[in-house]
């Protein structure tokens, strides 16, 4: 197992801002992106959210597994 921080709930708030992608997250985190960077950065993000969703539901499938289904969106719209 992963020794990690707690992960996070909230998603971060991403805006267009001067020809920059500002994202801002909890806890006051912030980060400035290059709109190719941002681009890249999401494409990766969406490719390791798939890949946390099937390890989930793996973990879960495996004898003693109890991990939760990985569909954390409790209060999305």
């Amino acid at each position: 197992m992963i020794d990690r921080m707690k992960s996070e709930d909230t998603p971060g708030v991403a805006a267009a801002e001067s020809g920059e992608v500002t994202l801002d997250g909890p806890d006051g985190v912030a980060i400035t992106f290059s709109p190719a960077a941002a681009r890249e950065t999401g494409q990766r993000l969406i490719q390791a959210a798939d890949m946390a969703d099937k390890q989930r539901r793996d973990a879960a499938m495996a004898p003693g597994g109890d991990v939760g289904d990985g569909d954390d969106d409790e209060g999305d719209e």
